[in-house]
């Protein structure tokens, strides 16, 4: 089998060539992983430093920090006491690993008759849906949060009606939401630039959305595009600009509930975050794999020969680590009642 290094497999390893099954393996399974961390926002800012070893357990685990008293009076020292102090209170966070696949098929009869590339093909295909269903597992994770914002003056989902759109003055409540619980910002969050114009960006909230809200955004007053970033360079992947401390970032599966609001309107979520705010954990070794069992595999349950299949599996468990770091704002978008009639 020949490999070439522009992402395909060369015509001695298309699907009806004789090839080396570990090694065509080892290499779709390359491609499909760098395709497969792309575009992955919601999964791309999770604390990910957690990994559970194999062999050991189903259940990832997280300690949470409560924060200390800053009450001045409870700290006030005497000459020759020696102070009580504090004990650091700690809660354990869990959460169990979810097993996520999928597989596509292909004939002999298409492996002797036609010449594509065609496990190449599954494989891209199959990536851009392993991306997808893992990004979409953590973005219902955080979708599911207490710590709620609408538009407008709605007080609920239901009650979100068209009109109320993302505005400065939502965004700046979510931020002092955030600030108010001492949400840490980071300057860290990828190798993105540090400026905004002429100026430092310096420590920052992210915040993710879809395309829809992304118009109505950047029609707001004080947005900054990044386009006028001093350096556009070292933007983060698919970030869209920058306003009252929040980065913000496109995802392509926003969560929409398509009817959900006052008389039907769509109801779209920003998702505004910090540092410690969710944690993403993977199986050891066992995050992505890619599996490869050709035609000429046979077994009991295909005893002529008659077809192959290709497909990928993984382990992933998310949670919220602290609902105060973390805040979902729920808006109507321009032309999306139009628009949308479906959504994931």
């Amino acid at each position: 089998m020949a490999l070439n290094m522009h992402g395909t497999v060369d015509s001695s390893a298309a699907i009806g060539a004789d090839y080396d099954i570990a090694a065509l393996s080892d290499y779709l399974t390359k491609i499909h992983i760098q395709e497969n961390t792309q575009n992955q926002q919601f999964m791309k800012f999770g604390d990910m430093s957690l990994n559970i070893p194999q062999n050991n357990s189903d259940t990832a685990k997280w300690s949470k920090y409560a924060k200390l008293s800053n009450d001045p009076t409870s700290y006030v020292l005497t000459e020759g006491v020696v102070p009580s102090g504090d004990n650091l209170t700690r809660t354990t966070l869990t959460s169990q690993l979810t097993q996520l696949g999928n597989f596509l098929s292909y004939s002999d009869k298409l492996k002797y008759t036609n010449d594509d590339k065609v496990l190449n093909e599954m494989n891209m295909k199959l990536a851009d849906q392993s991306k997808e269903i893992m990004d979409i597992f953590v973005r219902n994770v955080l979708v599911a949060g207490t710590n709620v914002l609408w538009g407008g003056d709605a007080t609920s989902t239901i009650t979100v009606a068209v009109g109320d759109n993302i505005t400065t003055a939502l965004i700046k409540k979510a931020v002092r939401n955030l600030q108010y619980n001492r949400t840490k910002k980071s300057k860290n969050w990828s190798a993105g630039s540090t400026k905004v114009g002429s100026s430092p960006v310096g420590a920052s909230y992210i915040g993710i959305c879809g395309a829809y809200v992304e118009a109505d955004l950047k029609a707001l007053t004080g947005f900054v595009e990044v386009q006028s970033y001093a350096s556009v360079g070292d933007i983060m992947e698919d970030e869209i600009g920058y306003y009252a401390g929040v980065r913000f970032i496109r995802t392509d599966v926003p969560y929409i509930d398509v009817d959900g609001g006052d008389s039907n309107a769509n109801v779209h979520s920003v998702i505004i975050f910090g540092k410690e705010a969710y944690g993403i954990t993977r199986l050891e070794g066992k995050a992505l794999e890619v599996i490869v069992k050709p035609d000429t595999m046979g077994g009991h349950d295909n005893p002529l020969n008659q077809f192959g299949t290709i497909g990928w599996k993984g382990y992933i468990a998310s949670r919220i680590l602290k609902q105060e770091n973390i805040i979902r704002l729920e808006v109507t978008a321009t032309d999306s009642e139009a628009d949308i009639t479906s959504a994931v």
